[in-house]
């Protein structure tokens, strides 16, 4: 027998349209999509489909544990977190950003920072983004302020 080499079917599985479910040779049959059988939270794509997920979170928010709604509510919430993760990310908090606003939150001053970061001039200079900060002032900060390392840690804007 000769190596023949077959012309490869037609694909016949149904394109997909997320927003108008199944369409192709399949349209206006009985066919629903998984998403109406089982009403699974679409995924979302675009900011107008964030904000009927948003909209469709606030109508479930407290739904009674082990229900549909709460499986659904569930699904929605994740998928939500995932687009905006994507899309709408949240950059973290510069070090000195971070540290004047915890000063602001607690009513405190320059001169309160001076027994975690050093002297007078050092707080102008480590405010002022002069100086770096060290690994002994992070420590003492975290422990003084409240504040994650994490974030003492991060990369500060040039100077």
């Amino acid at each position: 027998m000769k190596n023949a080499t077959r012309k490869p079917e037609p694909d016949v599985r149904p394109e997909y349209d997320f927003k108008a479910g199944v369409r192709g040779r399949y349209a206006g049959t009985e066919v629903l999509s998984m998403n109406q059988k089982t009403a699974i939270p679409d995924p979302i794509l675009s900011d107008e489909d964030h904000a009927q997920a948003l909209a469709r979170i606030d109508r479930l928010w407290g739904s009674p544990e082990g229900t549909p709604e709460a499986e659904t509510l569930e699904v929605l919430v994740t998928l939500v977190e995932a687009y905006e993760a994507k899309h709408h990310p949240i950059d973290p908090p510069d070090p000195v950003e971070a540290i004047l606003f915890r000063m602001q939150q607690q009513g405190l001053t320059r001169r309160d920072l001076e027994p975690m970061v050093g002297g007078r001039a050092r707080v102008s200079e480590v405010l002022a983004r002069k100086r770096p900060l060290s690994l002994s002032m992070i420590r003492r900060l975290r422990a003084g302020l409240g504040l994650s390392a994490d974030v003492l840690i991060g990369q500060g804007r040039a100077a």
